[in-house]
């Protein structure tokens, strides 16, 4: 990570895991503590690099409709499966994005570990076909 005002490097972070939950806490932690709408090398100017990522949650709906189209999922497993993808996205914003969606009617939610309306591990969400 950079700092563009005093040009020069404040710290390297590398992370790295084998479990999925780990991945969704430090992207949790990153988005957090990041420029709002972006993640990636601080200092741009300085080292010419762009963000890792750019804000997409407005994009997290069509980008989950079109990715798993015809398939139903666990709601961890649609996490695991597209969280490289999906930019600054967290599961806060993923359970408020499915949650919306099926509200419109547009994914089916079978709850297996959550209560009435949330959202959670082992419940089930059915995208339909392309």
């Amino acid at each position: 990570m950079g700092d563009d005002i005093r040009s020069r490097t404040l710290y390297y972070l590398i992370h790295a895991t084998k479990h999925i939950r780990r991945a969704m806490i430090m992207k949790a932690v990153m988005v957090a503590s990041s420029t709002p709408g972006l993640l990636g090398f601080g200092g741009a100017r300085r080292h010419r690099q762009s963000p890792l990522f750019q804000d997409d949650i407005d994009r997290l709906p069509q980008q989950l409709l079109t990715m798993f189209a015809g398939q139903t999922l666990t709601f961890e497993d649609i996490i695991a499966r597209s969280i490289e993808q999906t930019g600054v996205c967290t599961e806060t914003n993923y359970r408020a994005c499915l949650k919306q969606l099926e509200s419109h009617k547009r994914v089916t939610v079978t709850r297996i570990t959550s209560k009435r309306s949330g959202l959670s591990k082992e419940d089930r969400v059915s995208f339909p076909g392309p």
